[in-house]
């Protein structure tokens, strides 16, 4: 499943340094409806603890064109 937020383009980009946004998600109905365990982003998730996410890593190369943070419920 893929979900975009209109705070970040969709479209390909060498923006390394994306500013965090706000998910809005029902967690309830990603986690029980669509079984969703993982979250990827190309931007940090600023309400996370608040949707019930927990960072698991930060994945960054200075040859990738993205920094990736995973994310998992909890």
């Amino acid at each position: 499943m893929y979900l975009y937020n209109v705070e970040l383009n969709y479209q390909p980009t060498r923006n390394k340094n994306a500013a965090p946004v706000t998910l809005n998600i029902d967690m309830n109905v990603f986690k029980n409806d669509f079984g969703g365990t993982y979250i990827l982003s190309r931007a940090e998730i600023s309400n996370s603890k608040d949707i019930g996410l927990e960072l698991v890593n930060r994945y960054y190369d200075e040859e990738s064109i993205y920094t990736i943070y995973l994310y998992k419920t909890y």
